[in-house]
């Protein structure tokens, strides 16, 4: 344990190229408008009303300060549909766009109806931002450097207060336009923005997002500083399959599932919760009123109200920063806990500021004897400024005096009606002051502390993490759901409590209550969001769970990176000593089919141990067998790659000297690597152990379908069975679970399903005749036994007789006779190095994979063809591009080759089409959903959807098949115009009397052969068919989706009736075009036919016309090819007789032909 606490291995710093901090400093701009905007508001109200250019009420002051606030949330929701149609750099742009405009209206304003205008165009830009600028920011920064971008919102935010601050203390000594001025520097500040995006790339997520990879390669290579981004995109291929899997559903239907998902539904109420309540703290109200505040407490002075104010977000500002570092360093709970507190304290300061503003407020010593007016029955300040239409006159020397409770004017509320304030009254006099809104006191400087704790116990804790909190609790298919609702509160709640601030300022001590209730949701928190040193996690992202641990997807609080956490459920000893066995192991291999382990470190919440591994974005080999097109097992090419990986990382385990003891589909992992390929990497060693000789095992270990037979005894049945040796475990899992991956189920199975009737299971297993690979349990009782895969496994003949054989030696229950782990892996290195041919027969519709050893020439694949589809390696013609691959010429090894492929295979066509082969049908089952609704209804989705992938494959091979039958006629066409030339050549040199005759009859029965065009109406099914298998394979996913993911399950009628109705469809389509696929095939093969008489035909006359002359006279006097003139010169010197030359001559023209192919 020692050992392995807190080593966590870093990554290797990268390099970042200066575009990344260029394309975060103009996107970052918009984080700064807005926080621009929030700190330049209070002073600029503040100037409005002491120049008396516009009459501000109250009310007007409060829909002006939050008039941005309705167009932000209205236009977030319009931001998110142009980001994903238009790209988030012009989302950007339109943005930056809205602040110039905005701040342009409010500049020019003449009276406060444009005020208003101004701020909502304002709140335009701001929904744009809030909606863009993170997601840009993300998805342009290199890993190792996202989140410390993401994570400067909040002092960029802070930094934009603070700015608005010090530019309108500048600005509070002119009192006529300086509001203007302060308004205005908003515009320049969009301007700048606006002209920077013009020259940064569009995110690269977002090119992927709409299928341009180049585009989106291309921008990763500028700003990755000309890496190699392959492994990158292929993470963001992933996030969109794993998003779409999970979240393939109108946003009705995400709401309802998170509402009926327990835990979602209280990490919802968890991220909402401190929205509100960060809201009603008054947080908002004191940034956005920060200056009248200071005001009321008793500070009369417009420009050291404001420079007071610049001194408090100087505390907003630091702090903020802190914030960054002290996230990490105490921890997310603990630091909103100590926040929370923190503002209680503060807003207590506040409020007993104004409490005792009150208690100390100066008394109205002089009387006016206006009539009508209630101004003369207050006989304090506080009551005074209580009423609107009343403020407070007073001389200030040393001591408040001569104080009077004056009406207000009409028209400006800055000057009094009548009395010694007015200036323009008979009565004024000079040494007053007048206070409209504020009583003086001696202690306004409390009011400035009270504020500058707020904000720094908020900047580093309720400021940032309620966004940061949201971000985390939520599984990845209600992520975005959650984080807009949770936005949607947020901005609602500020929206209240800043358009009714100034109506409840008499009662602002008040926030006290919802400090404490704020304190109280936040405690609820542990519940959801779960953190240890260096990385966070939530439950509800749960990757795979066992017997000892879960394993969840973490994100790093460093980088933003993804990793698996490995969470144990006890802290017993056993616990220490499974991990301390797994990280022994992984720490010994390093390799890419091992999973990469960075360290172990503790749960901040609970204390479970964590071991910290690579997080693999393709999740498992069992996820990948439970997909549809995959119910029948996998095809040749996936399951060599899935051999080949598994045998390298056996090979290291065998190195190591370790036995894994729980192979099986859910402990190999999935991901892409840096060249784009898929790799399979072993994981969960935490039942392994080292091999020493014969050493029996020390406990029960591994999975019911995958466990050696002495072990399921022991474990389910007779614990006092005897138990084998550690070294036979692997071999028997391995054999299950390459029969699972070749044929999309596990072997010995009863009529009851898995995990039932374990007596008849282990009596099924116990005797299997040796040689037997599955067994099945009959209806009446008895016991099927197979020795190869079944009929519906889609792997090639002979990988499929490999495979069998090789699970057969596998599950050798006679240990004598079964094969160890060594023996495995020299067969797998055996099958690895043969070499693939793929070889299409157009005419028979046949596609079969050949697997011959790479020294093997033509002949033996000649022989392998012959023996699989019994035609004469004479009667075979192979073609592979334009090479004729049957002339004597080509004598090269198949090695030698240009790789065959499905799409590129070789071409055999037989001499002499005697006989038509019957063509198997392709059965498919009628498969329907009950009437009622239930939970069956996953699993018949998946049924149907795995019957129309069976149908798409056999459309598609028809379609290769139909390619290779026009590629056929091309090549048959080309051998008889070849043959023509030649023929003609020689009629043209030599004078032929004898043969002229049957020259021209020869060339009469080639004229009239009518060529083979294909059928169009074979392309138009096939893509009709592909459109309708597409909304198929989405339905299926999103019923399927539904019955894995939650526990409540919840489906939609339509969704099953139209998956039925599609499959109808494609079903119709498929009878039609089986029947239409059987005419083509029969109409080439009668084109082939006549066409390969016809080119027999033409031969002969070749022959002859060369057996009635000489070797030496077709020499001299043919203008050969310079290829086959050193070729022919060669055969002069190596034949002895002139039959043996005119042999080699005509082989030679032969070559010709296939050149003259190449050629065209």
């Amino acid at each position: 344990m020692d050992n392995c606490e807190n080593q966590v291995n870093r990554r290797p710093k990268s390099r970042t190229p200066p575009v990344a901090y260029v394309i975060s400093l103009f996107a970052l701009l918009s984080i700064l408008c807005e926080g621009y905007d929030m700190g330049a508001s209070s002073g600029a109200l503040l100037l409005v009303q002491e120049s008396g250019s516009i009459t501000l009420t109250p009310l007007w002051q409060q829909m002006v300060m939050a008039g941005p606030l309705p167009t932000t949330t209205l236009f977030t929701l319009i931001a998110a549909r142009v980001s994903d149609r238009f790209g988030r750099k012009k989302a950007l742009m339109i943005s930056s766009f809205f602040f110039t405009l905005g701040a342009a209206i409010t500049v020019c304003s003449n009276n406060r109806q444009i005020v208003l205008l101004g701020r909502l165009v304002l709140g335009c830009g701001y929904g744009f931002s809030s909606a863009t600028t993170a997601m840009y920011v993300a998805e342009c920064s290199p890993h190792h450097i996202r989140g410390r971008f993401i994570g400067m919102s909040q002092p960029l935010l802070t930094l934009g207060t603070l700015l608005a601050t010090v530019v309108s203390g500048f600005f509070s000594y002119n009192k006529t336009n300086g509001w203007r001025y302060i308004w205005g520097f908003q515009g320049i500040l969009g301007v700048i923005q606006f002209f920077g995006l013009l020259f940064l790339p569009e995110s690269p997520r977002w090119f992927m997002q709409k299928s341009l990879k180049k585009e989106a390669r291309d921008i990763l290579m500028r700003i990755r500083n000309g890496k190699n981004v392959d492994e990158e995109i292929s993470e963001i291929e992933a996030s969109f399959q794993e998003i779409q899997r999970s979240n393939e559903k109108s946003g009705v239907d995400v709401l309802i599932r998170m509402m009926k998902t327990p835990s979602v539904r209280r990490a919802l109420m968890v991220g909402c919760g401190l929205q509100f309540f960060a809201q009603f703290s008054g947080v908002n109200t004191v940034i956005y009123y920060s200056g009248i505040i200071i005001q009321m407490s008793g500070v009369g002075d417009v420009s050291t109200a404001i420079w007071n104010s610049v001194i408090i977000n100087c505390f907003n500002l630091t702090f903020a920063i802190v914030g960054v570092w002290l996230v990490d360093a105490v921890g997310r709970r603990k630091l909103a806990i100590i926040g929370l507190f923190g503002l209680f304290l503060s807003s207590c300061c506040l409020a007993t500021t104004f409490l005792m503003a009150v208690i100390h407020s100066p008394v109205v010593s002089r009387r006016t004897d206006l009539s009508n007016n209630t101004c003369s029955t207050y006989s304090l300040c506080d009551s005074c400024i209580q009423d609107t239409s009343c403020g407070f006159c007073f001389e200030d020397k040393n001591d408040v005096i001569n104080g009077i409770c004056l009406p207000v004017s009409s028209s400006l509320n800055t000057l009094p009606e009548v009395g010694a304030c007015n200036s323009s009254s008979t009565n004024f006099e000079p040494a007053k002051t007048w206070a409209y809104d504020y009583c003086p006191v001696s202690f306004s400087w409390v009011a400035v502390v009270g504020l500058a704790l707020f904000l720094m116990f908020y900047a580093p804790s309720v400021g940032p993490l309620p966004w940061t909190i949201n971000a985390e609790i939520y599984p990845l298919w209600a992520r975005s759901s959650g984080n807009g609702l949770a936005s949607m509160t947020c901005g609602f709640c500020n929206l209240i409590s800043t358009a009714t601030f100034l109506a409840f300022v008499r009662a602002v001590h008040s926030y006290g209550v919802f400090y404490v209730m704020s304190f109280i949701a936040l405690l609820k928190l542990s519940e959801e969001m779960h953190e240890s040193e260096s990385f966070i996690y939530s439950q509800d992202d749960i990757l795979g769970h066992g017997a000892t641990s879960n394993v969840y997807k973490g994100i790093s609080k460093k980088d933003g990176s993804f990793c698996a956490l490995k969470v144990f459920k006890n802290k017993r000893d056993s616990t220490w000593k499974i991990l301390k066995r797994e990280l022994d192991i992984l720490t010994k291999i390093k390799h890419e089919n091992i999973v990469r382990i960075f360290g172990m470190e503790i749960d901040g919440c609970t204390g479970q141990p964590i071991i910290i591994m690579e997080f693999l974005n393709r999740g498992t080999l069992y996820d990948q067998l439970r997909e549809p097109e995959n119910l029948y097992g996998f095809c040749d090419q996936m399951f060599l790659s899935l051999l080949k990986d598994l045998a390298a990382g056996l090979t290291q385990l065998q190195i190591a000297g370790i036995v894994h003891r729980d192979i099986k589909p859910t402990n190999i992992l999935r991901s892409i690597v840096s060249e784009g390929r898929e790799i399979y990497k072993l994981s969960d060693f935490g039942t392994a152990k080292a091999i020493s000789g014969e050493d029996e095992m020390e406990s029960i270990v591994g999975t019911e379908e995958y466990v050696h037979p002495a072990m399921f005894e022991k474990a389910f049945l007779n614990r006092e069975a005897e138990l084998i040796s550690s070294i036979h475990l692997d071999q028997w899992s391995l054999g299950i679970t390459l029969y699972h991956v070749a044929t999309g189920k596990v072997p010995f199975q009863t009529k009851e399903g898995l995990r039932r009737n374990r007596m008849c299971r282990l009596q099924m297993i116990k005797q299997k005749p040796s040689g037997v690979i599955c067994a099945r349990e009959h209806e009446d009782g008895g016991i099927i036994w197979e020795r190869e895969l079944p009929a519906t496994c889609i792997l090639s003949r002979f990988l499929s007789k490999e495979i069998g054989n090789t699970i057969s030696h596998l599950l050798e229950t006679n240990l004598a006779k079964a094969w160890t782990i060594p023996d495995f892996l020299r067969n797998v290195e055996t099958l690895l190095k043969k070499v693939p041919v793929h070889v299409m027969q157009p005419s028979q519709d046949r596609l079969e994979i050949f697997y011959l050893n790479p020294q093997d020439t033509i002949p033996h694949l000649k022989d392998a063809i012959a023996q699989e589809w019994e035609i004469p390696g004479q009667q075979q013609l192979l073609f592979h591009g334009c090479i004729n691959l049957t002339l004597p010429f080509e004598t090269k090894s198949i090695s030698e080759y240009p790789t065959t492929r499905l799409g590129q295979p070789i071409i055999l066509i037989e001499k002499n089409l005697i006989k038509d082969i019957k063509i198997p049908t392709l059965l498919i089952e009628t498969i329907s959903f009950p009437k009622e609704i239930s939970a069956k209804d996953s699993s018949i989705a998946v049924q149907i959807c795995a019957q129309i992938y069976k149908m798409m494959r056999h459309f598609h091979h028809h379609s290769h098949i139909h390619d290779c039958m026009m590629y056929t006629v091309g090549i048959i066409n080309s051998l008889i115009s070849s043959e023509i030339r030649n023929t003609q050549l020689l009629m043209g040199h030599f004078n032929y009397h004898s043969l002229k005759q049957e020259y021209k009859s020869s060339f009469e029965s080639v004229n009239i052969l009518e060529n083979f065009t294909g059928y169009s109406t074979i392309r138009k099914k096939y893509k009709n068919v592909k459109i309708l298998f597409k909304e198929a394979e989405k339905l299926s996913k999103i019923i399927k989706s539904r019955n894995i993911i939650t526990a409540n399950v919840y489906y939609n009628v339509a969704e099953r009736n139209y998956l039925e109705a599609i499959f109808k469809k494609v079903k119709a389509n498929f009878d039609e075009h089986e029947k239409l696929f059987a005419k083509v095939r029969e109409d080439f093969q009668n084109w082939q036919r006549k066409s390969l008489n016809a080119l027999e035909v033409i031969s002969n006359l070749k022959k002859r016309l060369i057996a009635e002359t000489t070797f030496q006279k077709i020499y001299e006097n043919t203008k050969w090819d310079k290829k086959i003139r050193q070729q022919t010169n060669e055969l002069i010197a190596c034949s002895k007789t002139e039959a043996n030359r005119l042999s080699d001559l005509n082989s030679a023209l032969d070559q010709l032909v296939s050149f003259d192919m190449c050629f065209k």
